[in-house]
Order: C-alpha cells, then structure tokens, then sequence
C-alpha cells in the first residue's frame, strides 16, 4: 500500500463530520477527537468541540494541534498496523511541507518519529512508501524551520540535532553522540569515550560551497530502513553493560510484541528471504543508524563535495560502541550506508575503518547519508553447515572413539584377573609393558568422554540451548587430558631424581594428587569462563571455544604444553642420551622403555597443542578452508594418534621380547658348548692322568 504524497497547506475548504476511533487502535480516545484517517485525509475536517472549520490541509495555524492528536495514536507504538502506519507518515510529511515551522512543531513531529520506530519492519514494509517519504521529510523539516536549532534529545529510539551554518564564522565542527540513555550535542573538542557518535567537519565542507543547515540523527531502531531485501539480525550479544556506568551503552528497549512478530518474519512473501545461516551475507547488529546531511541554500541535500578538488575529503567521522557485541568469527565488521535508490545496504563505496580496538569502531565516510554498522560473514560455523567437512569430523571422530575404548578396555583388563592372566591380554600387553597403569587409564577415559560429547554435541541442533553449557564441559575434558599428559611427563623424569627430591616430588605425583588437580583446575576454570565471560558463546551453532580468545583458546594450553615438553623431554634426552651416570638409583628401576616414552610424549603433546592453533587459522573466513580440514583431522585424531602408540610401543615390546629370546638362546648355546668342552677337556686330563699312572 503506497503511501499519499505530501500536499500543500492551502485547498478548497469542505465539512465533514467526525468519525469513531478506528476498531485496530486498542486505545480509547473521546468522540471529539478526530481518527488518524481525519487527520490524513485532504478533505476538510470539522472539530465539533470548536464548532470552527478550517482547512484539513496541514498549515501553520493547525500543525501543532494535528501533530499532538497524531501524538495519541503514535504512542501505540509496536501495536501499529501497517495502514495506521502510512497514515501517521503522511501527517509528518504534511507537517514538514509547512513552511514557517517553530522548533516545538518540529519537536512534536520527531516525538511521533520516534513512537514509529518501534513498528516492527514488515509492519513498516507493508505500509508502503512510507519509511522513505519520512527520511526524505526530515530535511524539508529542517530547512522550514524558523528557529536556528532543533534539538530532539529525550527520545527512546530517536535522537536529533539540527542547526542553520554561517560558513563565514565557523568555530568547531558539529555532532551528535549516543549515550545509552540520553543524546547529547558534541563537537570535535569533546571526550567521546566508548558511545555512539556522528560529526562532519564544517571547516572543509564550508570551504567549497555555501550551506544553511546542518542535521544529525541517530536511529536506535532499522525499522525505516526496510526494502525488498530481508535481512538477519545479527545476535552475537553480549549482556549489556549497566548504562548508569561512565562510557557504556545500553540497546534501547524492546517492546514484547516486537519479539513475537520477529518470529513469523521469514512467512513475508512480499520481502526476498535472507540467504542461508551458512552462507556469507549481509546481517545486522544491534547498533544505531547514524545520519548526518548538509543542506545548500536551496534547501537541497549535499552529499559530496562539489569541488573536484576536494571529492576525497573526509565528510563524516564516524564511531559506533562495538563491546556489547561478539565479533563475528566468520567475517568482518564494515560502516556501510543506506541505498535509497535500492532501498538496501550498499556493498560498494563503503566507509573506511580507520582504527578498531577497545570496543570502538572509528570510520571516515567521503559522503553523507545514513550509516550503519553491518557484519559481512557466515553465521554459522562450516563444522555444522559443510557436509565433506561434517562427514570427515564424524569419521575421525568414530575412529578415536572406537580406539580409546579399546584402550580404556584394555587398561580395565589390568585390574580384573581373569583377563589378565588370558593369553590374549599377555600377548596384547607385552613383557616390557607395565601391567597397571591407572593414570593411562583416567588419561584414555577422559578422552574418550571428550570424543563422546564433541561427536554428539558439538552441533547446537543436538545440544540446543545447552550449547554453551556443553562446550564448557569439552573444555574442561580437553584440558583434563593436557595435564595428564603433562603429569605422565614428569613421572618419567623421575628415574632421573634424586632420592631426597624423589621422596618429595613422589607425593605430589601420587595418583590422587594428580586426578584431584587434573580435574579440579580445568573444571574451575571453565566454570569461571562459562558464567562470567563470552569464551563459549560463539553464536554460530557450533558448540565449542571462540579462538578470538587468545588468552583461554591458544597460549594458555599452549604455554602450558610448551614448557613441560621443553622441560621434561629436554631432561630426560640429556640423562639418557648425553651418557650421565646416575649417581642416585636407590629406590629406582631401569626403564628399558625410557626411549619409547620420550618418543610417545612428545607425538602426544604435540598432537594435543596443534588443534589450539589450527583453530586460529579458520578465523574470519566465510568459507571453508584448508585449515577447517587440517583442525577437523587433527582434533578427531587423538585417540588413532593414542592407538598407533600403543602399537608402536607393542611393536618395540616384541623387538625387545625377540631379542631377549635371541640372546638367551645364544647364551644357552655357548653355556652348552662350554661345558661340553668343559666335559671333553676333563676327560682328556683324567685319561692323561691314568695313561702316566699306568706308565708309572
């Protein structure tokens, strides 16, 4: 439905007589008072309270009344339907045609603005025209406005600043900025902190062209940028901030039934349907629309510079408060504007970001219109939207899962004596192999939870709102193993310790001290990350750590991984094989597997630190790369990796078994020969003996 054109305050006067409030209103209003469709209409309207005609046409002498009465049925607010909507718009662009406007008119006009912002946007679609005529009418407001200022600072969804320019006395640029709770006026010698702001530079727009008036908005709400293209919502949010703190900000609120309508948004068939969660596109976050424009003498809107000269010169500075928002993990933040000849975002000419960090995004546009914030990403991970690169994670996965429970079976065997006396268990284990080992034991369950819960819930479909939740607990199961590993490390250096330290280290290395410490630290800690940080919040289906956390997702493991792989495996390669005797071996035994233990650890610890920086290579990417491969393969390869080491140490048991047998029988060869030459010579002697007693 189109919305009407905006008519001229002077027509042909003519009665009507007033009707009832309309049946959609859910609020009551007196007989008197005339229904949105009196106050819209072109036709004379008659105010039986006054008894006086006038034309319905909006002039001077009637626009503040039309406009408060219009103020009653804008305060419905989300309870708008799309026909009440273009009414309403058709009033304010009426009202801002009235020349001689005084800045309470405008006042008014801007407060009914801002109750229409909380129409959701397939109301605000479906009423036509009517978004764009009323960011079109803002302008007209402004250059028909007596006053020298207009200030609209009180509004929820709204914010609004406009000035009359004298370029011949320019004293500091202009602006507007957002503080969560209230708007403020700002210029360029202002601290603007972490919020929301807009400024031109006056100085340089003044430079090349005569201007009469400068305005800024802020849109807390999109709901007049709607066309035929639907976007998603980008809700990567983190808790706001309390906005009674300095420098935070605060999303407006929204209505109840706004959240009801968001629902039903994708049955519009009117609207092209957003492109798949998994595909890279263009979504929005919940930050404001900010708008600056300059008008010329004529009242016509610039939006870049005239002189050819100057067409690069920075028009807008922008900076929009990004810390309530996660960053996308697969895409980019970017400052783009709005397309009013395509009625959508623009891919092209985008604003350049010239800083990013502490929270603050700080761009420079080289004209001026409405700007927003945009993520240009895929919203879901591969790992949940790429089949080749599912099927592979469910393959490798399958596969540990089936090793680690062979080797959790087999490390169970140990403890009950009937399958440790079988002789398959004997053959499996080998003479060099210890037989129990409980912390191998914890080690392989442990791992085999983990493969478990990441197969099974890694993906949100599965996991739903218990997402995070899960994604915790595979946290603390993978950084349970990571210590067990490093543990396992420093058992074996103990061979190589001191008796007195020994006694020492032996306490802290007891089973119970390990298993208490190995669970204890990664569970507290992902129970601290889960409830009072974003670590697990990916928003992107796939139920697993953000990478974009250095600190927890890579140096924390990989620090730790490090420095007991340099230590321990750097300590045992120089006692073993730098030839130093060991001058303390009481209470010791010989490790003949001392080799193959320095071997396995390393593989282990290397294979355990590798997902933590593969996982920072598919950062940022909306497509699937080499490095989601790489991470898929080696994150579901830990228990194979575990498996090809038990066969390898299998394999080295056998050699060793060999060899032994080998040099037993050798031995027995030579002791038989010796005692038979022992024999053989024994005999000789006696019979030498008797031959000279017998010549004797």
């Amino acid at each position: 439905m189109s919305s009407t054109n905006a008519t001229s305050s002077s027509t042909a006067p003519s009665s009507t007589t007033p009707t009832p409030t309309p049946a959609a209103a859910t609020v009551t209003t007196p007989f008197e008072v005339p229904t949105l469709k009196n106050l819209s209409d072109v036709s004379t309207t008659l105010l039986e309270l006054d008894l006086i005609r006038f034309q319905s046409g909006i002039g001077i002498n009637n626009v503040s009344m039309v406009l408060n009465e219009t103020l009653g049925y804008s305060k419905m607010g989300a309870r708008l339907n799309a026909t009440q909507v273009m009414e309403i718009s058709t009033i304010l662009v009426n009202a801002a045609n009235v020349p001689g406007l005084r800045a309470e008119n405008s006042y008014s006009l801007l407060q009914n603005l801002d109750n229409m912002l909380y129409v959701d946007p397939t109301t605000m679609y479906q009423s036509g025209n009517s978004a764009q005529n009323v960011l079109q009418s803002l302008g007209t407001m402004v250059y028909n406005t007596v006053d020298q200022r207009i200030e609209y600072l009180e509004g929820t969804n709204l914010g609004f600043s406009s000035k009359q320019i004298d370029c011949s006395n320019i004293g500091v640029d202009d602006g507007l900025l957002d503080m969560g709770t209230r708007f403020e006026l700002l210029n360029t010698t202002d601290a603007l902190g972490k919020w929301h702001s807009v400024v031109v530079p006056l100085s340089e727009l003044c430079s090349g062209q005569e201007l009469s008036h400068v305005f800024f908005t802020i849109y807390r709400d999109t709901s007049l940028f709607v066309g035929p293209q639907k976007y998603r919502s980008y809700s990567g949010n983190n808790l706001p901030i309390s906005s009674g703190r300095a420098e935070t900000y605060t999303p407006p609120p929204v209505f109840a039934e706004r959240a009801e309508v968001d629902e039903v948004l994708m049955n519009v068939t009117s609207q092209t349907a957003p492109a798949s969660p998994c595909a890279r596109q263009t979504s929005l976050p919940a930050t404001p629309v900010m708008s600056a424009t300059i008008l010329d003498t004529d009242g016509a809107a610039v939006s870049m510079m005239r002189r050819r000269e100057a067409t690069d010169a920075t028009m807008a500075l922008l900076r929009f408060n990004v810390s309530t928002l996660n960053r996308p993990l697969h895409g980019k933040f970017k400052v783009t504007w709005w397309d009013t000849g395509k009625n959508e975002w623009s891919d092209s000419q985008q604003c350049e970001i010239v800083s990013d960090s502490n929270g603050v995004i700080e761009a420079k546009c080289l004209h001026l219109t409405d700007f927003a914030i945009i993520v240009d990403a895929a919203l879901n991970d591969p790992n949940v939207c790429d089949t080749a690169l599912i099927t592979l994670g469910y393959v490798v996965n399958a596969i540990s899962i089936v090793s680690l429970s062979f080797l959790t079976f087999f490390g169970i065997c140990a403890y009950i004596k009937c399958l440790a006396k079988s002789r398959f268990y004997t053959y499996l284990r080998g003479n060099n192999l210890a037989r129990r080992d409980f912390l191998a034991l914890v080690f392989h369950f442990d791992l085999l939870l983990f493969y478990v819960f990441f197969t099974v819930f890694s993906n949100q479909e599965v996991s739903g709102d218990m997402c995070t939740t899960m994604a915790a607990v595979m946290y603390a199961l993978l950084l349970c193993s990571l210590l067990l590993t490093i543990f396992q490390a420093l058992r074996n250096i103990l061979v190589f310790i001191p008796p007195r330290i020994y006694r020492v280290l032996e306490i802290f290395l007891s089973s119970p001290a390990i298993l208490l410490t190995s669970v204890v630290i990664p569970f507290t800690l992902s129970i601290f990350l889960l409830v009072f940080t974003k670590f697990f919040d990916r928003q992107d289906c796939f139920c697993w750590v953000r990478p974009d956390y250095v600190i927890y997702a890579i140096i924390i493991p990989i620090s730790v991984l490090l420095m007991s792989t340099i230590f321990c495996t750097s300590f045992m390669i120089y006692k073993v094989f730098f030839g130093i005797k060991r001058k303390f071996s009481g209470g010791h035994h010989y490790d003949p597997n001392v080799i193959t233990k320095i071997i396995s650890i390393v593989v282990m610890q290397i294979s355990l630190g590798l997902p933590w920086v593969l996982q920072f290579g598919t950062l940022y990417s909306p497509y699937t790369t080499f490095w989601h491969y790489l991470f898929t393969i080696v994150m579901g390869s830990q228990g194979t990796i575990l498996l090809l080491i038990f066969v390898y140490k299998r394999y080295r048991a056998y050699q060793s078994d060999s060899l032994s047998k080998s040099t037993q029988s050798v031995l027995k060869t030579r002791d038989s020969r010796r005692r038979r030459r022992n024999v053989l010579t024994a005999e000789d002697s006696l019979g030498s003996s008797t031959d000279t007693f017998h010549e004797y």
